[in-house]
């Protein structure tokens, strides 16, 4: 299993009641924050969007994804930390929309990254994606 896209946004959400195969997003693709009141930590929850693929599509396949925020130097830094996401990769399909919401503390401004890990694998695979905190917009 392998994570094709991720991205945060402002909002994800479906756009028929009861169907996921088609969302709308809101400000995809959020990469900077800066804190409202100029103090630190900033502290958010934010919506993502991920679409996941695999090769075998004839199973319900079990899926757990690992998310830690870490510095540039790829140290713990804020949260998340090792939040677990568990989920069941739907039979019938080699792609998949996953959506969900993560908690963000930010305690400074600079570079970061939150590393999204699938664990399932033999070789655990490793998406990262770029965030920049700044002090003011």
């Amino acid at each position: 299993m392998e994570i094709q896209t991720f991205l945060l946004a402002v909002s994800v959400e479906e756009m028929y009641p009861g169907n996921d195969n088609i969302l709308n997003g809101t400000h995809l693709g959020i990469n900077e924050f800066f804190p409202n009141n100029g103090q630190f930590p900033v502290e958010a929850n934010i919506p993502f969007l991920m679409v996941l693929r695999r090769q075998n599509k004839e199973i319900d396949e079990p899926i757990t994804l690992r998310f830690n925020l870490v510095d540039v130097d790829g140290r713990p830094a804020g949260l998340p930390r090792d939040l677990i996401a568990d989920a069941v990769f739907p039979k019938g399909k080699k792609l998949w929309k996953l959506r969900g919401t993560i908690r963000f503390i930010f305690n400074s401004p600079g570079d970061y990254r939150l590393d999204i890990t699938a664990d399932e694998d033999k070789i655990p695979s490793m998406y990262s994606y770029n965030i920049e905190v700044a002090e003011k917009e």
